[in-house]
């Protein structure tokens, strides 16, 4: 069901052991999961490949709802396992230890944050308005936009949600360009998963000469897959990696398994899970910091565009008060949604 996704994941994974470990051969073998929602189908494939191959670590990209019967599984076969996540549903994650560590894309947090900073700077009668596609409505990061947002406790922020799905009229393009005129709101987020939605939204405000008049938020896996080309556009994202031009993986999805094969070294040469966070810190193209804990969280800062970026960083407070509230957010069990992984790209 994600073939870029995974080819990306994959080249990643390579370009770390290619780059830091050429004298370690490794031999990667890839095996189909569906949509990534059976667990039966997940265990029974490790079950396969275990038993005609001898496996020295597993790595899994699928979903928060199979993780922990995967991670007892592998743990029944005394094999290591890394797991792979974009961080679009909340769920509260899994304690870690010697033999499982999870690289997580935090779309979430970074959603969160982006609230949080349009909150915390906006003047008084901020008006803020949201695009999601029906996909997207079926993750997170709309809800922990909004937390973010409410997180400051700002009475006089007017936020109202919209929803576009091709299949019905209801929630055409048409009837939320009639929102955008008729409301005019100073921030829009959009958390689409179709090129072409994205391309439609700034075609309208180029024609109603609206792009300077209104800041507009994504994500940056949206930026980087869907808005490359689009150089004369003005768009930010809360996010701790480079664009494509100032990346060496140049593909989002890629610095997950760059460092899935960082934790994947780390956990085959038994080092612990603080080593493994220091690793990924040092040679992620991410940036990290390391708490007073010894946890990794991801040094936020807002990104302009793709092609022509202007990098500005949190206020320090924001940073930290993003990752002490991100804490306390409701998981996915509370707040349901899609049972499949999230697919970011096409």
């Amino acid at each position: 069901m994600y073939p870029k996704l995974g080819k990306d994941i994959v080249t990643g994974f390579k370009k770390y052991f290619k780059e830091n470990e050429p004298d370690n051969e490794i031999e990667v073998r890839i095996e189909g999961i569906g949509k990534g929602i059976d667990t039966e189908k997940i265990l029974n494939t490790i079950q396969e490949s275990t038993l005609s191959d001898e496996i020295d670590l597993i790595v899994n990209y699928s979903t928060p709802f199979t993780e922990e019967s995967i991670l007892n599984y592998s743990n029944s076969l005394d094999i290591p396992l890394v797991s792979v996540d974009t961080g679009a549903t909340l769920n509260h994650q899994m304690k870690m230890t010697d033999t499982y560590y999870k690289v997580d894309f935090n779309l979430c947090k970074a959603t969160y944050a982006a609230g949080y900073h349009i909150a915390n700077q906006t003047e008084q009668g901020c008006r803020i308005m949201t695009i999601t596609s029906f996909h997207d409505a079926g993750y997170h990061m709309l809800a922990a936009f909004e937390s973010g947002i409410a997180a400051l406790k700002k009475k006089d922020i007017h936020l109202f949600h919209t929803v576009i799905h091709k299949d019905f009229p209801s929630l055409s393009w048409e009837n939320i360009f009639k929102t955008i005129r008729e409301e005019k709101p100073d921030f829009i987020h959009l958390s689409l998963n179709d090129p072409i939605d994205y391309n439609n939204f700034f075609d309208f405000l180029k024609t109603e000469e609206l792009i300077d008049d209104i800041r507009v938020f994504t994500h940056s896996i949206a930026v980087d897959y869907f808005m490359e080309a689009q150089a004369d556009i003005k768009i930010y994202s809360a996010t701790n990696w480079l664009p494509p031009k100032q990346n060496p993986l140049a593909v989002p999805l890629s610095i997950l398994g760059y460092e899935a094969g960082i934790a994947s070294l780390g956990l085959h040469n038994k080092r612990s899970y603080g080593e493994i966070n220091k690793s990924i810190a040092e040679k992620s193209p991410r940036r990290w910091i390391i708490d007073k804990n010894g946890e990794l969280n991801p040094d936020f800062f807002l990104r302009l565009s793709s092609l022509a970026p202007q990098v500005n960083t949190l206020d320090i407070s924001e940073e930290r008060i993003v990752h002490d509230n991100f804490k306390n957010l409701p998981p996915t069990e509370v707040l349901g949604g899609w049972f499949n992984p999230y697919m970011c790209a096409e």
